[in-house]
């Protein structure tokens, strides 16, 4: 009995931005710091008086928030690409050979939310790993019996 595992199944229409890669990064604030907090700041400075550390950081603080930003890519990163082509790549080879030496049950995770180094989300992929063993459980079954395996398969 052929099981295959097709982890690429779902890769190819998705698109996933920095923002998804990012996702419960956090964000720098984008609000400058209180007066209390520059004030703080200009009494900790060393050297120079404390009213000069604070007009100085006042004016730099003023002028970084009302200087015009350039507007944020959004795109993926040359390295998304890369890993996107990858998968891509991997996807047709696994389809061509699927179709040339058809498995007796073929699995395929959800993974196409899960980018290529994202260690941290293993337990989601796991996770996504028994559910598909799950939801081909009746097939594995009937597969079993028509194979003469013994039809022991734990619930």
């Amino acid at each position: 009995m052929v099981v295959a595992v097709d982890l690429n199944a779902d890769i190819i229409g998705r698109t996933r931005s920095r923002h998804d890669a990012e996702a419960g990064a956090a964000a720098p604030p984008d609000a400058a710091p209180a007066t209390e907090d520059m004030e703080a700041l200009a009494d900790e400075a060393p050297g120079t008086p404390q009213k000069h550390n604070f007009e100085f950081l006042s004016t730099f603080l003023q002028a970084r928030r009302t200087r015009p930003q350039p507007p944020k890519y959004e795109g993926p990163s040359m390295f998304g690409v890369m890993a996107t082509s990858l998968g891509i790549a991997l996807d047709r080879i696994t389809r061509s050979r699927l179709a040339g030496e058809p498995p007796d049950i073929h699995l395929k995770p959800r993974l196409g939310h899960i980018g290529l180094l994202e260690f941290d989300r293993a337990d989601e992929a796991i996770a996504e790993g028994r559910a598909v063993v799950e939801r081909a459980l009746p097939e594995l079954r009937e597969a079993l019996r028509v194979f003469g395996i013994g039809t022991r398969v734990a619930p």
